[in-house]
């Protein structure tokens, strides 16, 4: 919704009880591929939530993902979403102010009655998508850095007070 929230007091909203961002761990990389680097944090992964974090304009701004719709991140920034057992893609994310944007680069729905494959949004075969998907997997999985939760809170709230930044949610 576009509020300002420091790290310490972030939590996800439209669940029964406040889920407030206690990462276990997280990662460096440049999902736009606009040479500046955004944090990925695994959040409170007992609930299954992934946190983008993206300086824009001097303010940082939260993106937040559910486990399902960001699976196996890649270095390159890419990654999988599943929207069922025998459905997924594979995507890419532009990231600007409060707002986000996925790229589908692959699709596959494995259902008998409803088979489907795509790659760049073009009708694809079996086996072209297979081969993509290999290629995909192939690519190196994000680094993922442990930390202990206050630690993290204290070090991400530090840097924003010495910069007079309170992360903006892009949700």
């Amino acid at each position: 919704t576009g509020k300002t929230v420091y790290v310490k007091d972030y939590h996800i909203a439209n669940v029964i009880q406040p889920i407030y961002a206690e990462p276990e761990s997280y990662a460096f990389l440049d999902f736009d591929n606009d040479g500046s680097v955004e944090m990925l944090a695994n959040v409170s992964s007992d609930h299954g939530f992934f946190l983008v974090l993206h300086m824009d304009d001097a303010q940082v701004y939260g993106y937040l993902f559910s486990q399902r719709s960001m699976m196996e991140p890649k270095t390159d920034g890419t990654f999988e979403g599943s929207g069922g057992a025998a459905e997924s893609a594979i995507f890419t994310l532009k990231l600007s102010g409060t707002q986000y944007e996925t790229t589908e680069l692959a699709y596959h729905n494995d259902l008998p009655e409803s088979k489907e494959y795509r790659i760049n949004g073009d009708s694809a075969t079996e086996e072209d998508y297979r081969s993509f998907y290999n290629q995909y997997e192939n690519k190196p999985n994000v680094q993922w850095i442990k930390v202990e939760t206050t630690a993290w809170q204290k070090s991400a709230d530090r840097v924003a007070e010495k910069n007079s930044v309170a992360y903006k949610t892009g949700d």
